[in-house]
């Protein structure tokens, strides 16, 4: 997840699409499992952002200056302290800056392809000789689904529905208020509106979005948040 800057709590629930080896269309499913979990990585304007200085450059200049002469300081104060970690983030800005898009996806793939291959080891080895693979995938869904929530409050969800509170609209605040209590749930119906797919039978997402007070870019509760949310602090 660090080094393909993955959601982590999404990326938590993506663990459990992926079924157990000899599982009916085992192929198929991984497949459509890993392309679930590569679109829960960062782009490369959000792992740039990310890696954005946060220090006053000329500030960082000096304190570098002062830690040359006096290095014991790191120990000692966690200003300077502060410095290591700025250091550490050009450093893997710097690397970014020849990357494309389409570089960042195949080492994305490369990089979970790698840590796939042992993950599906380690589940033929924790269910060796079941007889009934299906049940035990059912169940592995459940105790995963039941530890690993699908929904948390982030800043932009909360922002989103201030929004639409400042406006008169308390009808997202409600959303918020169920998805809490019933944040490791797959399916999410509100009093005025659904925007899991899963929790309808009827209407498309899009149609559900449409319907929402605020952007429907503001809409996706569960997956990675938008970049437009990256800078957004608590207060």
């Amino acid at each position: 997840m660090e080094k393909t800057g993955g959601d982590f709590t999404a990326t938590f629930r993506c663990l459990s699409d992926f079924p157990l080896p000899g599982c009916l269309n085992f192929d198929e499913r991984m497949a459509e499992a890993k392309e679930k979990l590569l679109t829960q990585c960062s782009s490369m304007e959000e792992l740039r952002s990310s890696y954005a200085p946060r220090m006053d450059p000329r500030q960082l200049s000096m304190m570098m200056s002062i830690l040359h002469s006096a290095p014991e300081l790191v120990t000692l104060d966690r200003g300077f302290r502060q410095v290591l970690v700025e250091i550490e983030r050009a450093e893997k800005l710097s690397k970014l800056e020849e990357m494309t898009e389409a570089d960042k996806r195949a080492q994305d793939t490369v990089l979970w392809n790698e840590w796939l291959e042992k993950y599906i080891l380690r589940l033929k080895l924790d269910n060796s000789g079941i007889v009934d693979i299906e049940s035990a995938n059912k169940e592995r869904v459940r105790i995963m689904d039941s530890n690993n929530p699908k929904f948390v409050l982030r800043n932009y969800v909360a922002q989103n529905a201030i929004e639409a509170a400042e406006k008169g609209d308390f009808s997202e605040v409600t959303n918020v208020l169920n998805l809490l209590q019933t944040s490791y749930s797959n399916g999410f119906a509100s009093p005025d509106r659904s925007l899991d797919a899963a929790s309808s039978s009827s209407g498309s997402l899009d149609e559900k979005m449409k319907k929402c007070s605020v952007k429907p870019s503001h809409c996706s509760y569960y997956d990675k948040p938008p970049s437009w949310a990256a800078g957004l602090r608590v207060t």
